[in-house]
């Protein structure tokens, strides 16, 4: 148990309440990536939460977007922005191709004092309702691809000394336009459902404790609730059973290890939660379709976690 701390610990693969975002560059909240949803087993996200801002631009093609039991469609030009702490994830129920940019970042970073922080960061986030949908060929979505744009072309562009306050100009940009959009006063707001506070404390026990054996009744308990109205909970906001998502969490993570450690495949499957290693290539298999001694040996395109 010591050396399964030690590597999750190590490689940074999970926190104390959300999914960690790996960002771009230790120390600087930000996440800038192009993705294509087949990147997912079937097309599919898994369900999950964080505090950074989320924007998603779809390049082309079209994607269902799952936020906190809601589903919106996107299409070729729309414009997604997630609120901090919201369930979220993307999918295609028809296999359907989506080629789309993802930036996250925290707004906080923007501002150096704590007076600053809680006037244009938490006292909006607060009121701000769970997600902003811009369609395709209005202004605010044309205004807003531009400076999602200009943020991808400044990460291509060449590390100068600037480079970090570049970025910084242009997401202050992306922030001060957002801060126009209405707030909760005018649209419908879901972050007090109690229902969606249970839901998370559940998705978060999963995340700290899935190496462990754990049960449906663990994870009822984290919510405090039956086992019934645990499994109605991950239906509604992840669209699997607690189980399912249990398993494809811990999926996620090995993928991750058998890539960025030098941990045995065994040792990596005992550490997500897998007592059999042959259970573990069987479930490995069906998710990504390879063996994992196949990814561990090179063999492989590396898996790409992307955030939805």
């Amino acid at each position: 148990m010591e050396k399964q701390n030690k590597i999750i610990h190590d490689l940074d693969v999970m926190n104390d309440a959300s999914e960690v975002v790996h960002h771009d560059e230790p120390g600087i909240p930000i996440y800038i990536q192009w993705g294509l949803l087949s990147y997912f087993q079937n097309y599919r996200a898994l369900c999950h939460w964080h505090d950074d801002i989320e924007w998603i631009y779809i390049k082309s093609g079209h994607m269902s977007y799952h936020i906190n039991g809601q589903t919106v469609e996107l299409h070729e030009g729309d414009c997604l922005m997630v609120n901090s702490r919201q369930l979220h994830y993307g999918f295609s129920d028809k296999h359907d191709e989506s080629f789309y940019l993802c930036i996250l970042f925290q707004p906080s970073m923007l501002f150096g004092s704590h007076v600053s922080r809680e006037r244009y960061v938490d006292a909006f986030c607060d009121v701000a309702p769970d997600y902003y949908l811009l369609r395709s060929g209005t202004a605010s979505a044309d205004a807003v691809t531009e400076i999602l744009l200009d943020i991808d072309n400044q990460k291509k562009a060449e590390h100068t000394y600037h480079y970090v306050l570049q970025q910084y100009e242009l997401f202050l940009k992306l922030w001060k336009l957002t801060l126009t959009f209405p707030t909760a006063e005018a649209l419908a707001h879901t972050d007090n459902d109690p229902d969606l506070k249970t839901q998370r404390k559940m998705v978060s026990f999963i995340k700290n404790n899935y190496g462990e054996n754990i049960s449906l009744d663990d994870i009822a308990a984290a919510g405090n609730v039956s086992r019934s109205k645990c499994c109605k909970l991950f239906k509604k906001y992840s669209n699997e059973t607690p189980g399912n998502y249990l398993n494809e969490y811990r999926l996620e993570i090995a993928s991750y290890l058998l890539t960025h450690s030098k941990e045995s495949i065994t040792t990596i499957a005992l550490t997500c939660g897998f007592n059999h290693l042959s259970y573990f290539s069987k479930c490995f298999y069906e998710k990504y379709g390879v063996n994992p001694s196949k990814v561990r040996a090179g063999r492989h395109v590396q898996f790409q976690n992307l955030p939805l």
